[in-house]
């Protein structure tokens, strides 16, 4: 009989000291020894035919060794049977000890499955945001419109002001050497820009096509090369160009061009209906997330360390992706975010425990209220879709993953949670 003792290590992690006696270690030997005496060729001998003190004298450590291996595994699932335990994962396996003549005894550390404990989901008071839209809310839409078909001319009968964008050749030198990349460079500087240098900025304004200028700077901190961070810097300019914007009215004529047979005034009504609708599925997240922090706060869950430690790894590689993306030094991003990696790695272990956290309760109130995935909730969802023209829905649906189909359910679940809290428009 294989006995066991365990221990409480926290964190949805315990210890079993688990005996097996010497009869399991005995019978695991002999079927091991038949399994090679089986198998095993020999010079002289015929397969299955070796002397079994062949066999031993030259098997007998992994002989010995697999038997260990298929004790552990015998006793172990013997005891997790037992007494009714869920591992998470593989144990791991430690202070392990054994003579041919005796039990085999070891430690086996077992995280085990994460618990949820539901607490009340149903009737949850939540303010949900009303929604309305401002004429300034319009005018900046107008504004953003107008701003992407703006066009640039060259300013005539003046020099370079505020708001004008000053087109020039370039070539950087520090301590009297032009840096490498840094010779005969294009670049445009609009006027006015709040991320330009303070000395580049000034030395741009009152000038025309053709001047040039030589422009002492002190090399900011986000310099591409480092080692120059803090010096003086000599940029010697040439420019060629400097232009106005020439922003168009927004009346029929530009609408038509943009939207095709639409006016003014039904492209101002799209406008709003797009900004209430923006305004509406964002109150909406705000809500879900109200709700998910109220059934987190009132429920139990326990996680395995190990689960936690992935989704921290998948959190961190989805940032280090979309930093790669966007060529920014992991350093970089600390600096900006103004945080140390231990304190990122705390925010993220939070996050981490908050998003299983919603995972396992959504689940399991899913299970509870016998919410399922069926045929019509994948219609209405594909139904749904902005599909490119020829694009046949029919064909979208035959392509949804098994991870679509979970974020279908879901939505459909967090659908009955809303329509059992009590939700006041506020």
């Amino acid at each position: 009989m294989v006995k066991s003792e365990i221990k409480e290590l926290g964190e949805k992690k315990i210890s079993i000291n688990i005996e097996a006696p010497v009869e399991m270690l005995k019978a695991a030997m002999e079927s091991n020894f038949s399994k090679y005496q089986s198998r095993v060729q020999e010079p002289g001998f015929r397969k299955g035919k070796v002397p079994a003190e062949i066999i031993r004298r030259k098997f007998a450590k992994s002989i010995e060794a697999e038997a260990v291996n298929d004790v552990i595994e015998q006793s172990f699932e013997e005891v997790i049977r037992e007494k009714n335990i869920s591992p998470y994962a593989a144990p791991l396996i430690d202070n392990l000890t054994f003579t041919p003549d005796g039990p085999v005894k070891y430690d086996a550390i077992v995280e085990l499955k994460p618990e949820v404990e539901l607490g009340n989901y149903k009737g949850i008071k939540l303010d949900n945001q009303a929604v309305s839209v401002t004429d300034e809310e319009v005018d900046g839409s107008v504004k953003y419109y107008t701003e992407a078909y703006t066009t640039l001319k060259p300013v005539e009968g003046r020099t370079s002001q505020k708001g004008d964008f000053v087109e020039f050749y370039y070539s950087l030198t520090v301590d009297g050497s032009v840096l490498k990349g840094m010779e005969n460079r294009n670049m445009l500087v609009e006027l006015g820009n709040e991320r330009n240098l303070p000395e580049f900025e000034n030395a741009l304004y009152n000038i025309s096509a053709g001047a040039e200028k030589d422009i002492e700077v002190t090399l900011p901190d986000n310099f591409y090369l480092k080692q120059h961070v803090g010096q003086k810097g000599l940029y010697k300019i040439k420019v060629f160009a400097v232009k106005e914007k020439q922003v168009p009215e927004f009346n029929d004529e530009f609408v038509r061009n943009i939207q095709g047979g639409t006016t003014k005034e039904e492209f101002l009504d799209k406008i709003r209906k797009s900004i209430i609708e923006t305004k509406s599925e964002e109150a909406g997240h705000a809500v879900e997330h109200k709700l998910t922090d109220a059934i987190i706060a009132n429920s139990k869950v326990l996680l395995p360390p190990s689960l936690v430690d992935r989704q921290v790894e998948l959190q961190y590689e989805d940032l280090n992706e979309n930093l790669k993306k966007r060529s920014i030094p992991f350093d970089t991003y600390l600096e900006g975010i103004k945080k140390s990696k231990e304190e990122l790695d705390a925010e993220m272990r939070k996050d981490a425990v908050m998003v299983l956290s919603e995972y396992l309760l959504v689940n399991e109130i899913g299970r509870k209220e016998n919410i399922r995935l069926e045929e019509k909730d994948i219609d209405d969802y594909v139904s749904n879709l902005r599909l490119k023209p020829g694009v046949k829905r029919e064909k979208v649906k035959q392509t949804l993953t098994d991870h679509d189909k979970s974020v279908i359910l879901r939505r459909k679940i967090f659908r009955y949670l809303l329509s059992v809290s009590d939700i006041q428009t506020v």
